[in-house]
């Protein structure tokens, strides 16, 4: 006979989970990943490749590997980029192998990195891995950090096994950036304020920055003096938000695609940071349910079973986009005006090495404040 207690806490199960299953189902795509915690694991899409086993195995080895790289940013649309990339029935994708992440305790062979692909002449073989860009872990946050010495590092990597490879970084305004890594940072365990989490990541008023080293023009400076210029596709955010269609042509024919791929539903396939009032119910219900947030992608140390938070977060998130979300303020009026201006006042000199890149300016795109470009004419 089982004792009564199991009964109590098999029911209190069901109930909770059969309160939340509306609301989880109704979720989109992006609401029902309730962490996005990323463990070391590989998806790859398989059922959609026919290798060619019959070939040489010179062959074989020429087109068993990524002929494209899409290495970051996190939180700049990746979720949406993939999406895009599993649809099309040319591409094989797979998902975050590990082989080039630095910090991965288990180091594989390219014989088996190359295991993930396809050699089929007609597939255009993908990985997309956004921490790429974000090799390092905070020590404390236990986010993803971008350390440029640590980032070159995996770019000679990179160019150690696939010097032709053709790469594709995405970034976006670093103030805005921050504001969603923090959001992220909550669906993950975190029960910081915006104000701590961003001086703990950035280094006290940004003069010892070494966990957020978002210095776009050096980073494709250090890819720059490893991969041919026409093998890199920087592209903006933002930008992409202004002009979908052209977004898509401008992809597929960087990939080598014959055809267009489809932008059907804009952005909106994208994991969305939480409104004000759903970060700040988060991070209340976290003091409460957590004793140290994930680290690097492991799960969260929790006061509670696992299964208990995991449902947690998602009975928040369902709550926030279809309530709290459209009464609250959003995500960005966790950055004060201030704050702002100082995070951008920091990577200013960079970012109009960027502006010059792009040969655009960035302003309108949230790059400069206001202040720092009249300051600077």
């Amino acid at each position: 006979m089982l004792p009564q207690v199991f009964y109590g806490s098999l029911v209190r199960r069901l109930a909770f989970r059969t309160a939340i299953a509306p609301i989880a189902s109704a979720l989109p795509l992006w609401h029902k990943s309730f962490l996005h915690v990323e463990m070391r694991t590989t998806r790859s899409d398989d059922s959609a490749c026919q290798n060619d086993n019959g070939k040489s195995q010179a062959a074989l080895a020429m087109k068993r590997h990524p002929q494209v790289l899409h290495i970051g940013f996190s939180k700049c649309a990746s979720t949406y980029l993939r999406a895009l990339f599993r649809a099309h029935p040319k591409i094989h994708l797979v998902f975050k192998s590990g082989f080039f992440t630095p910090f991965l305790a288990k180091e594989m062979t390219f014989a088996d990195y190359q295991a993930f692909f396809c050699n089929e002449v007609a597939k255009i073989n993908i990985e997309s891995d956004e921490h790429l860009t974000l090799p390092g872990i905070h020590p404390e946050l236990g986010v993803r950090t971008t350390n440029l010495a640590e980032f070159a590092r995996v770019a000679d990597r990179i160019r150690r096994f696939l010097p032709e490879v053709k790469i594709i970084v995405i970034i976006r305004n670093q103030a805005s950036l921050i504001v969603s890594r923090y959001s992220e940072f909550l669906i993950t365990g975190g029960s910081l304020s915006f104000e701590a989490f961003a001086s703990k990541l950035m280094g006290e008023d940004g003069r010892e920055n070494i966990f957020y080293q978002n210095y776009y023009s050096e980073i494709i400076k250090i890819l720059e003096e490893r991969f041919p210029r026409s093998n890199l596709l920087i592209l903006l955010q933002e930008a992409m938000r202004e002009d979908t269609r052209r977004t898509a042509i401008t992809i597929s024919q960087f990939i080598g695609l014959g055809d267009i791929l489809t932008l059907t539903r804009g952005l909106r396939a994208e994991r969305r940071s939480l409104s004000l009032a759903g970060m700040q119910l988060l991070r209340w219900l976290n003091k409460y349910l957590i004793r140290r947030p994930s680290m690097g992608g492991a799960p969260p140390i929790s006061r509670v079973p696992m299964f208990v938070f995991r449902n947690v977060v998602r009975l928040v998130r369902g709550i926030d986009y279809f309530g709290l979300g459209r009464v609250s303020r959003g995500a960005a009026s966790v950055l004060e005006a201030e704050h702002r201006k100082g995070i951008l006042a920091h990577f200013h000199d960079d970012n109009l090495r960027l502006q010059d890149y792009f040969a655009r300016e960035l302003r309108s795109l949230g790059y400069f404040s206001a202040e720092s470009m009249s300051h600077h004419t």
